[in-house]
Parts: structure tokens; C-alpha cells; sequence
């Protein structure tokens, strides 16, 4: 009797694991096929300023003076997140480290989105609600701009899993 409830609780938890690992996969799958011929980008997420008078011209990133070498670097992608639509968006921080990545329309998450620490170590992976059509006009309005669907997993500096949400439609479910 023993013998048989153990074999049922392993069957159980096998059933349970390849359901779960089949559903993660899935939406990988969907998603890199359903965009798979958009243009990735990248993106340097900076705070940028540039001031000119007469006599010269200075410039800022992150409110630290610089040269204007090192401004246009971080110019030179400054509109791509209006270009993004849709697309592939790789953001980075002033160090060049990327620190999330993910399909996006503007400034809207519509599919994987992965958010890393600066040691490269995910901080979080998950998915926002897919627009399934070929309208991409007023996405805050009709609920699909970085609304979170389905697990999302957090993660801490050195990998290990803290937390784990699951998502209907924007709502937290589980």
C-alpha cells in the first residue's frame, strides 16, 4: 500500500513538472514566432541634456557633465524607442550593461520581457498581454500596453528564485 501511494505522489509530481515546464516553454515558442521578423533595437535608458550658448556647448548624461563624444553615443539611439513598432528592445544602462530586454511597442511591454541585475543575473522574467492583431493605435486604451499574463518569476542576485506570480489579464491570480 505504501509502495503504491509513493509511486502515485512521483507520477503526480512528474505530471505536475512536465505540465508546468511545457507551459513556460509554450509561451517562448508562441511569442518568438508570432514576432520573430522584427528589427531589434537598442536603447540607453539615460537621462540626457545639452545646453548652448554662444561661446559652447555642454553636455549631461544622468546629470554628469561629459563630452560630446560620449553624449551622442547615448543620442545616437535616443529615438528608437519611438521607432519601436513593434519591435525588440534591448535597454541599457550608461555602463553598457543590458538591464532588460523585450518586445515592445514604444514604451509598451507586449510580449517576454526580461529585467536583469548589473552583475547579469536575471531580476525578473515574464510576459505582458500580446496583441494578436495588426491595430497597434491607443494599446493603453484597449488593455494590452505592459499588461502582465501569465508566470512571472523573480529572481534574486544570484539566481535563485524569490517569488513567483501568476497573471490574468493584468490581475494577480496565484
Amino acid at each position: 500500500m505504501t509502495r503504491t501511494i509513493c509511486i502515485l505522489i512521483t507520477f503526480l509530481t512528474l505530471s505536475i513538472s512536465s505540465l508546468a515546464q511545457t507551459d513556460s516553454t509554450k509561451y517562448t515558442l508562441d511569442t518568438s514566432t508570432m514576432y520573430k521578423n522584427l528589427d531589434t533595437l537598442n536603447f540607453y535608458s539615460v537621462g540626457l541634456r545639452a545646453e548652448s550658448s554662444n561661446k559652447s556647448e555642454k553636455y549631461w548624461v544622468n546629470n554628469k557633465r561629459v563630452d560630446k563624444i560620449i553624449y551622442l553615443k547615448y543620442k545616437s539611439v535616443w529615438d528608437n524607442i519611438h521607432k519601436c513598432k513593434p519591435c525588440y528592445l534591448k535597454t541599457y544602462d550608461e555602463n553598457d550593461k543590458l538591464i532588460k530586454e523585450g518586445f515592445q511597442y514604444t514604451d509598451c511591454g507586449v510580449g517576454i520581457w526580461t529585467e536583469y541585475y548589473s552583475n547579469g543575473e536575471i531580476k525578473t522574467i515574464g510576459h505582458f498581454k500580446e496583441n494578436n492583431s495588426d491595430n497597434w493605435n491607443d494599446l493603453w486604451n484597449r488593455g494590452y500596453c505592459s499588461r502582465k499574463e501569465g508566470l512571472w518569476k523573480y529572481y534574486d542576485e544570484n539566481g535563485n528564485v524569490t517569488k513567483t506570480e501568476k497573471y490574468l489579464d493584468g490581475k494577480l491570480i496565484d
